[in-house]
């Protein structure tokens, strides 16, 4: 059905360029002159039924808006000029307020954000990127096209700046790495259309090229604005000639003469080409609208206007749609050209929402379509995009989570669709609705006020530079880079404030705890800071939940001071633990210029002999009480030693002031809480063979004071020394001999087990004492020696033929020590008559059984043995000596006698054989 002009509203001023269009809002800026200047405006108008939402008024500043607003998620950029149409002998004074305008919209509202200052009107809509602004000026001698960086709306510094020649009504043109600019080129007063190629990046200029030809009698040569497709760039010169050129060089591939301007005319060639389909369409002053072949150049068909019969020029720029050319002429009528058709070929096709942007509270959720296409015909494929267009997610699912491969998005995105179809006629692809469905958090971080350093409390000693807190999400997770702090300060006793950006730890989108730091050395004015007086914490979560913590500072520039508490201490402890009391207080009026005590710690510092100098304080225990108790022992620390230890405490406030470390403790005691350690021989069995001397070692952490023993059959203690007063006493050191006396030996008896038991004191009173068998001294008393003999198995008659045999030793020791060692010894003899020294053989033995493998090395002849063994008591004892000759048959010899008897048995039955022949013959 037809469409019907349903709203429409009256615009008090002139609108010489294009609307803007959101999907709620029709933005107009209107571009009327007047001598002195005009006051414009910018509309905001609902898509809806065109009712009013807002207007920009510019300050009732004098401005015209020529080129059309560009939109870029929720800013307007926008260039304008003082709008001055009167008649000057100097040009430059008619061109006033030039600046590049952005401004902040919803769709109820409307301010400023940010401006730039131009050397020259712009006739042109700026070109936007995620980072930068291109903006073209009419500026013959100076900077006419300027990259200025951009931070969504706030405008930044200049990146780069070209002076290429005055730019007109031709917008700046960016495709891939490249910024294609139209501008006029005067030489000799004569003007012609160059186009010029710079790097987006830098402004290096890739190339340049003229069109057409220079003339002396138009000046606007710079208005119409470059198509690109597939990296041909279609441009039209002002005097007629449209061209492809390579992008990426200039290089001419053609050019076609359409339009010729009329001697002393300047009617020339305005309307800026439309690609599509591999056609070029432009319109020509001439009234004629031409369809060029994209890859020769040559017209396709053209078409001439009319009205009363006489062509009418063709300004605007075309627009095509599926087959149809749009195109207005200058007597306002509307030409729709060509033949609407359906493909029967492959065709794709895409659109790309407006930038979705988040509800405060709220987060991406899941992506869902609506479609109906046919299997292997027609398909539709989506793609998540950020505000810019750069891709997000590639493959986007109907029902997939937008936030499922772990990526962080801002709060703006755009949808893209792709549409494709092998033959339109069977199957169009149909897209019906498609919409993300959000989730909720409502919830803020959270920032630990606990964890905040220096001082939780906000009490300093001193100007600081740096500050952290704690901080967690755990809804949508936090968004890192959204950190700022606020400082207030004084310097020269004036209050001033400082907001910048925080450093927060963690990837966007994090949930686990992260630190927030601010560093305020960075501030200009750091070192004329006098005092600090507040600082606030501020971060958002993904959902655009705010986070915000005030600390309020105050000064606190005295020490604390405690001490431990010498009330009810004594001199000498031996007890488990003892418990210490101390005070601590800050100096100053509380919560005025004391902060508190914030915590008390305990140190300690140990000597043998009353003497500390030199020795280092030692960090035991802390409290946060005023009135700390402690339980001041080693269990944790059981290689620590008894003896002398002095104490004291150290205070620090909130302010983070510390007590000095004092030259001598608050108090000093004699502490030894350990027994003395077991004798070293405690556990084995001792045997004597007469009155027995000990070789023990008692030793204690700290000093011994006495040491007794108790034979298991006395009822009376012993005292083997007293008033030792040293951590070793060693009984075999010169004066501390042991030995048991005369009447105990007598009364021990063999076959008897007895037991030595043990005490010994420390200085202190810590006692150990052993009264039970198994860790006591226990003594035997073996005075009669092992009986032992001798034997060698496998001789007999005292005669060996072989000089290689086992000795034995067989043992007795019954209800004695036992053998403790055994050994053989051995003497040789040629004749019986000279004897060598007696000699031992092998290993000594300790156990049973007692024999050695023994080997004649001295050869045959004769030989004695005996074995010599010692019991655990002592007592030595020798065998009999065993007699034994060795006489070796000789092996050489035994040899001839076998070999001449072989041979006589043989010869033997050679002689007898010989005979039965004879016989049987």
């Amino acid at each position: 059905e037809p469409l019907i002009n349903t709203s429409l509203v009256p615009l008090d001023y002139d609108v010489v360029n294009s609307p803007a269009i959101t999907d709620e809002l029709v933005i107009v800026a209107s571009g009327e002159q007047a001598p002195k200047g005009h006051e414009n405006v910018i509309q905001g108008f609902s898509n809806n039924n065109l009712s009013s939402k807002w207007t920009y008024d510019n300050d009732h500043k004098k401005i015209c808006y020529d080129a059309s607003p560009v939109v870029d998620d929720s800013w307007i950029f926008i260039t304008g000029w003082g709008g001055d149409n009167d008649t000057y002998l100097d040009e430059r004074n008619r061109y006033t307020n030039n600046k590049l305008l952005v401004l902040s919209f919803s769709t109820d509202s409307v301010s400023f954000a940010a401006e730039y200052e131009l050397p020259a009107p712009s006739f042109s809509s700026p070109a936007v990127t995620s980072d930068k602004i291109i903006v073209v000026c009419s500026s013959a001698g100076n900077d006419s096209v300027i990259a200025l960086g951009r931070n969504g709306g706030t405008i930044g510094d200049k990146k780069w700046s070209q002076s290429v020649g005055a730019g007109g009504h031709a917008s700046p043109v960016i495709f891939e790495d490249k910024v294609f600019v139209t501008c006029a080129q005067v030489t000799n007063k004569k003007s012609v259309t160059k186009i010029v190629a710079m790097n987006l990046n830098d402004g290096t200029i890739l190339w340049n090229k003229t069109l057409g030809t220079a003339s002396l009698y138009y000046s606007n040569v710079a208005e119409s604005t470059p198509a690109i497709y597939n990296g041909v760039l279609y441009v039209a010169s002002a005097d007629g000639t449209v061209y492809a050129l390579e992008a990426v060089n200039g290089t001419t591939l053609w050019s076609k003469e359409i339009y010729t301007v009329p001697l002393f005319s300047k009617a020339v060639l305005k309307s800026s080409p439309a690609y599509a389909d591999n056609l070029v369409y432009v319109g020509t002053p001439s009234g004629l609208i031409y369809a060029l072949d994209a890859s020769t150049g040559n017209p396709s068909w053209s078409y001439e206007t009319f009205v009363n019969w006489s062509a009418t020029p063709v300004l605007g720029s075309p627009v095509v749609s599926n087959g149809l050319v749009f195109v207005a002429d200058e007597n306002g009528v509307l030409y729709g050209l060509g033949r609407f058709t359906t493909s029967i070929k492959q065709v794709s096709g895409r659109i790309i929402s407006v930038p979705i942007r988040l509800p405060e509270s709220l987060w991406w959720g899941s992506f869902y379509a609506n479609t109906l296409v046919m299997k292997d015909v027609s398909s539709i494929t989506f793609k998540l995009l950020d505000a810019s267009g750069n891709v997000l997610t590639d493959n986007l699912l109907n029902g997939s989570s937008l936030t499922s491969s772990g990526q962080v998005l801002d709060r703006t995105v755009r949808l893209q669709a792709d549409f494709f179809s092998s033959n339109l006629t069977k199957s169009n692809p149909k897209l019906f609705q498609w919409y993300i469905r959000l989730t909720s958090d409502e919830q803020e971080p959270f920032l630990n006020s606990s964890s905040f350093t220096p001082a939780a409390a906000g009490w300093l000693q001193e100007i600081v530079p740096m500050f952290t807190i704690k901080v967690k999400d755990n809804g949508t997770g936090l968004r890192v880079k959204s950190a700022f702090y606020k400082l207030e300060y004084i310097i020269d006793n004036v209050s001033q404030q400082s907001t910048s950006s925080a450093i927060c730890t963690g990837e966007n989108g994090t949930t686990a705890w992260q630190t927030l730091t601010i560093n305020i050395s960075s501030l200009p004015d750091y070192e004329n800071i006098s005092a600090l007086k507040s600082l606030t914490f501020n971060i958002t979560d993904l959902a655009g939940n705010i986070a915000s913590k005030t600390v309020t500072f105050k000064q606190d520039v005295k020490k604390p001071i405690s001490r431990v508490l010498s009330t009810n201490m004594k001199q000498r402890y031996n007890s488990t633990y003892i418990r210490i009391n101390a005070t601590a207080n800050d100096n100053g009026t509380q919560n005025v210029d004391a902060s508190g005590v914030k915590l008390v710690e305990l140190y300690y510092r140990y000597s043998e002999s009353k003497n500390f100098s030199g020795k280092n304080w030692i960090y035991f225990d802390n409290s946060t009480k005023t009135s700390p108790t402690w339980k001041f022992n080693f269990t944790s620390h059981p290689s620590q030693s008894g003896g002398y230890f002095e104490l004291c405490t150290i205070a620090t406030d909130y302010a983070d002031n510390n007590e000095s470390f004092p030259s001598t403790g608050d108090i000093m005691f004699l502490y030894d809480w350990k027994a003395p350690s077991l004798p070293s021989v405690s556990g084995d069995t001792l045997w004597f063979k007469e009155r027995p001397q000990f070789s023990v070692v008692f030793e204690d952490d700290y000093r011994i004071d006495t040491i007794q023993y108790l034979p298991n059959f006395e009822s009376v203690w012993t005292t083997l020394a007293s008033d030792v007063n040293s951590s070793v006493y060693n009984t075999d050191a010169v004066g501390n001999t042991w030995i048991l006396s005369e009447s105990e030996w007598n009364q021990m008896e063999e076959d008897e087990v007895y037991y030595l038991y043990i005490r010994v004191n420390d200085t202190l009173g810590n006692t150990v004492e052993i009264l039970d068998g198994s860790d006591a001294i226990t003594i035997q008393k073996d005075t009669a020696p092992p009986l032992i003999t001798i034997d060698v198995p496998s001789v007999t008659d005292e005669w060996s033929m072989t000089g290689n045999f086992t000795v034995s030793g067989l043992r007795n020791d019954h209800q004695g020590s036992g053998i403790q060692e055994a050994l053989l010894y051995y003497r040789y003899s040629e004749d019986k008559s000279n004897w060598s020294d007696w000699t031992s053989y092998g290993d000594i033995l300790d156990s049973s059984p007692f024999e050695w493998d023994f080997d004649a090395i001295e050869g045959d002849g004769y030989y004695e043995m005996k074995i010599m063994a010692t019991d655990y008591a002592g007592n030595e004892v020798q065998s009999e000596v065993f007699p034994l000759t060795i006489a070796s048959f000789p092996t050489t010899l035994a040899f001839v006698l076998v070999g001449l008897l072989t041979v006589l048995v043989l010869l033997s039955i050679i002689i007898y054989l010989s005979w039965r022949k004879k016989e049987a013959s």
